[in-house]
């Protein structure tokens, strides 16, 4: 009996062993490799974030924002609100909405309607 319980505490502490490591390769090594977040989960093209300015321009990455001429404090923590832009606004098929390339985006349009 003390052999049998030996061997299954032995199982427990290993499994448990196994655990932690598998949790400590997941958060230290996986969140610091691209494609990855904080946590080691693997990021899905619809949970990549856009950035925008403060005037709502949307930019596709951080790194576009800083070629553009930004710095991290005009849009380092504003990520653009969520909206279904309807197709004829895209009619380079971009993924962005054409007038926020020339500037001439207005909050009054319901971008969600028909061009």
């Amino acid at each position: 009996m003390m052999k049998i319980s030996t061997i299954s505490i032995a199982i427990i502490v290993f499994v448990i062993l196994i655990i932690t490591l598998a949790g400590m390769y997941k958060f230290n090594y996986l969140s610091e490799q691209p494609g990855y977040d904080v946590d080691g989960n693997k990021i899905k093209a619809s949970k990549i974030h856009e950035v925008c300015d403060e005037n709502l321009k949307r930019y596709p990455s951080e790194q576009e924002a800083l070629d553009a001429g930004l710095d991290y404090p005009q849009f380092g923590a504003t990520y653009c609100p969520d909206y279904k832009m309807h197709p004829s606004w895209d009619v380079d098929k971009d993924g962005l909405n054409d007038c926020e390339k020339d500037g001439t985006c207005d909050n009054s349009v319901d971008y969600m309607s028909p061009r």
